[in-house]
């Protein structure tokens, strides 16, 4: 399983905890920074039971869970979960995602650093910054929601876009809609 024995991980991990830095212990042992903190992690969490392997790495429902929070809301990075509780990327990813669905919620980005999904989104926060966020002091979070509701208000309903054909956004997709109705031929006519 390990291609480095027991005693071996063990001195590397108690020299680790004495104080010794990683990155010397790894040069001077040519061993790989990552496999060390991995072997550190386990060591932490489960004690010497952790370095020979013999832990079971089950994880009941609730395990689960308090996993995928850490990540959803702690905002622990699926490499810091994978290392501290010997899983793999995939296995947290596949947790967390099974999360959302259960709370019929969509996944936006496609993959790490595709910002093509959240693009309209991004567009919008970019304007309203320049023209709400920047440009007036709020008082408290309260007048700043108030704010924001007019802004998106106005923006929806009032605010043209030159690339809309001088049209708002509701304004246009109501032409675009009642446009297709009009364009579209009637249900059994054929020209």
């Amino acid at each position: 399983m390990y291609k480095h024995p027991f005693e071996e991980r063990l001195n590397i991990v108690s020299r680790l905890v004495a104080g010794e830095p990683i990155t010397v212990l790894c040069k001077e042992s040519h061993l790989d920074k990552h496999e060390v903190r991995m072997w550190y992690l386990q060591y932490k969490k489960y004690g010497e039971d952790g370095l020979r392997g013999t832990k079971s790495f089950h994880y009941s429902a609730e395990e689960k869970l308090a996993i995928v929070k850490e990540v959803v809301e702690k905002g622990v990075t699926l490499q810091e979960a994978s290392l501290l509780y010997n899983l793999n990327r995939s296995t947290v990813k596949l947790w967390c995602r099974k999360r959302l669905e259960d709370n019929h919620i969509i996944q936006s980005m496609s993959k790490k650093g595709n910002c093509l999904d959240n693009s309209m989104m991004e567009n919008f926060f970019g304007i309203m910054k320049s023209e709400l966020l920047y440009v007036e002091k709020f008082d408290s979070p309260q007048t700043f929601i108030r704010a924001l509701e007019e802004y998106i208000e106005y923006y929806n309903n009032k605010r043209i876009k030159s690339r809309l054909k001088g049209k708002s956004p509701v304004q246009y997709r109501t032409l675009s809609i009642t446009s297709q109705y009009l364009t579209r031929p009637a249900f059994g006519v054929t020209s």
